[in-house]
This record gives C-alpha cells, structure tokens and sequence, in this order.
C-alpha cells in the first residue's frame, strides 16, 4: 500500500465515523449536511459545464449538466422543506418527499439522455428547453396547482405512486447504465 491510500482510507474512515456521530447526535442536521454536500457537487458540475460547453464535442457532459443544474433547485428546496428543518417554510412531510421524487426523475431522465445522446442526434437546446419547462411545471404542480400525486401520507406511510416512482426511476437509470455499458468505447 501507498501512503496516500493509506491517507485516503484514514480521511475516508474519520469522515464515516464523523458522519455516524453526527447521525446519532441530531439526525435533522446529519439529513440537511447529507443532502447539501450532493447539492454542492451539482452546482459544481453545472459551473463546470457552463464555463466548458463551447469545448464540448459531444452533449453526454451538456446534458447531465442540464439535467443537475434544474434537480438542484428540487433537492435544495426538498432539503429546505423536509419535516423538522422548517427553514424555507413549515411543509407537511408529502411535500419534501414530492419534491424528491421530482428530483429523481430529472436525474434519471438526464442519464437516459446523456447516455442515448452517445449514439443518436440529441440537441442540448432542446434539452434544455424540455428541462426548463419540465421544471416549471413541476414547480407550478408542486407549489401552486397542488395536483401532484401524494407520495407520502401521515400516520399510512409511502404511497403506492411514490413507490411504484422508485421503481419507474430504477428502470431508467438501468436503461441508461445498459446504453453507457454498451456504448463505452464511444
């Protein structure tokens, strides 16, 4: 073993175990910082792709940063309305879930298009402009119409949608996984 995997084990294994801690300690806080760090990681990948487009040969990187840049904005307001943090507003516990299941779709369908754009004429213009409507309506359904399907009910649990949801998100991710694999000398 090198030394720097032997740091890289010794960091990874402080950063499980101050996870943990925190997990035990207030569980609000390890949900919030668990679903902050990915939301970071996205906002860095679509700065990423903005300032890099132009470079691009292809639209795999376009797409998935299409894709990440409008699920942000659903995991930030899912984190921001989970029950308990009540930091943007006082949500019932279907709206966070609805908010993330939203956020799933947009990034499995982003996957799906990333990784079929490797074989067929997909245009990030169009993407976008399907992203940014999608995103709307979503907002719209969420927040205004409130006509999305309820993905969690107090004292029931999970709805069949919100699971039958998972299962959808799953096929896709497996659909673009299967495109990637077969696809990844492209």
């Amino acid at each position: 073993m090198t030394i720097r995997t032997i740091i890289s084990c010794t960091i990874g294994a402080v950063l499980v175990a101050a996870a943990i801690w925190v997990a035990t300690y207030d569980y609000l806080l390890f949900h919030t910082l668990a679903e902050t760090i990915p939301n970071l990681v996205s906002l860095a990948i679509v700065i990423i792709v903005v300032h890099t487009h132009r470079y691009q040969d292809r639209p795999f990187i376009i797409i998935l940063g299409i894709a990440f840049g409008c699920t942000v904005i659903f995991d930030t307001l899912h984190t921001l309305t989970y029950y308990g943090v009540d930091i943007l507003i006082a949500a019932p516990r279907n709206m966070a879930t609805e908010l993330w299941v939203v956020g799933r779709y947009l990034d499995a369908i982003g996957m799906l298009l990333a990784c079929l754009s490797l074989h067929l004429a997909v245009r990030p213009a169009y993407v976008l402009g399907g992203y940014l409507a999608a995103t709307a309506l979503a907002l719209l359904s969420l927040f205004y119409w409130n006509n999305f399907p309820d993905c969690y009910i107090d004292g029931v649990g999970l709805t069949p949608f919100k699971i039958a949801s998972e299962y959808m998100i799953c096929a896709i991710l497996l659909a673009g996984g299967g495109l990637l694999y077969r696809h990844r000398g492209a």
